[in-house]
C-alpha cells in the first residue's frame, strides 16, 4: 500500500534508506542477528535467502550482501512467510530498546521505495502489517 508524503513525517517506512531509524532498523537489510532453530541470522534478509536456497554461503552476510550472494544461487522452494514472521518477532524480542520504540509509534507503516518524487510498493505487505500487529500488542503491554 502507498501512502504518499513525507517518510518519518506522513510514515514510518519498513526500508534500508529510511529517513526515520526505527524504519531502517524495521528493514530486512539491518545488521541486528538473531538466533532461530539452532542458527545465527545477522539479518532477516540472511535468512530469507537462506530459507530460499538453504546455502549456508549465505550465513556469513547481512543485508544486501545477502540478497546479492543468495540470488546466485538456485532457489530450492518458495518463501516461508511464517518463518520470516517469527524471525521478525525473534528480531523485535531481542532488540528491548527497539521493541518500545516500536510500541510508542503512532505513524502509519508501510514497505515502500522512493524513485524521484514517486513512491513505489515494495510488495509483501505482510511485512508492515504484522509489524502492526505486533506493534498493537507491544502497546497493550506497555499500556501506551
Amino acid at each position: 500500500m502507498i501512502i504518499e508524503g513525507e517518510d518519518g513525517v506522513n510514515f514510518i517506512n519498513i526500508y534500508s534508506k529510511a529517513s526515520s531509524s526505527l524504519g531502517r532498523w524495521l528493514s530486512n537489510f539491518t545488521y541486528a542477528p538473531i538466533q532461530l532453530n539452532g542458527k545465527t541470522y545477522l539479518s532477516i534478509e540472511t535468512l530469507w535467502f537462506y530459507d530460499l536456497t538453504g546455502n549456508d554461503e549465505i550465513l556469513k552476510y547481512y543485508g544486501y550482501k545477502a540478497k546479492e550472494i543468495g540470488s546466485k544461487f538456485p532457489r530450492v522452494k518458495e518463501i516461508n512467510q511464517q518463518l520470516i514472521k517469527d524471525a521478525l518477532d525473534v528480531k523485535i524480542k531481542t532488540y528491548p530498546d527497539k521493541m518500545l520504540e516500536l510500541a510508542q509509534t503512532t505513524l502509519p507503516l508501510t514497505h515502500q521505495y522512493q524513485y524521484g518524487d514517486k513512491w513505489v510498493d515494495a510488495k509483501y505487505d505482510w511485512i508492515p502489517q504484522h509489524f502492526e500487529l505486533r506493534r498493537q500488542q507491544l502497546k497493550e503491554y506497555y499500556k501506551i
